[in-house]
């Protein structure tokens, strides 16, 4: 190995020692939080209130996203010809809540990452795909593929954890190609570079 080589691997695990620790300290916050929460004022003293939700160890889990498929694009008229996209396997409901956008927690913006809004006090920028996700990392800008975005990233809480969810704005047919609006801001900082 030359000495390129071994600072890209050093570089590397400290990328990842970074994420990892930003990552601790979030999970040891929410915690902290389940630990010391309390119930809502007027809660009924006779029903039993649940943090979060503690499902038993056989209780089924989903292994990947359905409705969905990742693809190599092959259309040579397409601009990702030979890049990869985010097609709908069948009917995808207008409003149906697709998938979680997952990645590595960050503290910083990039080509990947979907940021938390409205989420105060974290002290976190949102999620990063990069390195780590699922099949929402392959859903396509819209420009210069579709007329308009057919997906939204939606923020929310679940379980006192913030989520950033893929919601379809209209019906999608099997085959059809999952778009979205990476924002101005990504356009002028990844696209628009003179």
């Amino acid at each position: 190995m030359n000495n390129i080589e071994i600072n890209n691997i050093e570089i590397n695990n400290i990328e990842y020692n970074i994420e990892y620790n930003i990552e601790n300290k979030i999970n040891n916050l929410y915690d902290k939080i389940k630990n010391n929460s309390s119930i809502p004022k007027n809660w009924p003293s006779n029903i039993q209130y649940i943090h979060f939700m503690n499902y038993h160890k056989n209780f089924p889990k989903k292994s990947f996203i359905k409705k969905v498929l990742i693809q190599k694009i092959e259309d040579k008229n397409h601009i990702l010809y030979g890049e990869y996209g985010l097609y709908a396997t069948e009917k995808i409901n207008k409003f149906e809540i697709i998938g979680e956008y997952t990645g590595l927690i960050t503290e910083f913006g990039g080509r990947y990452v979907a940021s938390f809004t409205g989420i105060d006090k974290l002290g976190i920028f949102g999620v990063d795909a990069e390195k780590a996700g699922n099949e929402m990392r392959f859903i396509n800008d819209y420009h210069n593929i579709g007329l308009k975005p057919n997906t939204i990233l939606k923020n929310t809480i679940i379980d006192r954890r913030p989520k950033i969810l893929v919601v379809a704005t209209e019906d999608i047919e099997n085959g059809e190609e999952l778009l979205m609006d990476y924002g101005d801001e990504y356009n002028d900082m990844f696209i628009n570079r003179n």
